[in-house]
């Protein structure tokens, strides 16, 4: 079935509506999904002009971490190094906090002999990635409800028309899109924040 906003239970006052897939006990179901709820506001405000496979992409990651990409370590180091050469170097702070253990590292604020180190925790970052379909699209619920909300910079049916796309599709990976890569140059690596504080220090 198509995903659509979930219908809050008639016995609660709960401002957090909340998904009959979500098997959580209710306290933890509501923190989780204000945690969501926040975390898409807040990229909102950095990104106003994020898209609905900007919003998808990063649900996706907090979900699924970094699990979905190749695991070759030689062709891992190989794409940083050339990633990092094309990368303009800002002051954007260069971690992101993502939810789930998971943070965005931007390559921008690295020095190069950091881009190996990354590397390695990208890799043992891997392991980490726990989620699952239904954590996914009570994630993607929650998206529906704060757009309806007009809280995001995306109407509801645009939303509702990528998500029923992408749910045929199975919910791959996706990219970001073409106006949010030109605003913001987006270049980082997804890994898992507990690991990145052993071997990394930034």
């Amino acid at each position: 079935m198509p995903l659509r906003p979930r219908q809050r239970p008639a016995d609660t006052g709960r401002n957090i509506l909340f998904s009959d897939r979500n098997t959580a006990a209710p306290e933890t179901a509501c923190s989780e999904e204000a945690e969501i709820a926040l975390l898409l506001k807040e990229h909102t405000n950095k990104y106003p002009l994020l898209l609905p496979q900007d919003a998808y992409k990063l649900l996706f990651q907090r979900e699924f971490g970094p699990g979905h990409m190749a695991a070759d370590p030689e062709a891992v180091l190989a794409r940083l190094e050339s990633e990092y050469k094309e990368t303009e170097k800002t002051d954007r702070p260069s971690l992101e906090t993502i939810g789930n253990g998971f943070v965005r590292v931007y390559l921008s604020g690295l020095k190069k002999d950091q881009i190996p180190s990354l590397g390695k925790v990208f890799l043992l970052s891997m392991p980490e990635s726990r989620g699952s379909v239904p954590g996914f699209e009570n994630s993607l619920s929650v998206l529906l409800e704060i757009c309806g909300s007009g809280q995001l910079p995306f109407e509801t049916p645009e939303l509702l028309s990528f998500l029923d796309s992408i749910r045929q599709e199975g919910y791959p990976a996706v990219s970001h899109s073409d106006p949010y890569r030109c605003a913001y140059r987006p270049s980082y690596r997804v890994v898992c924040e507990r690991i990145l504080k052993e071997f990394l220090r930034i």
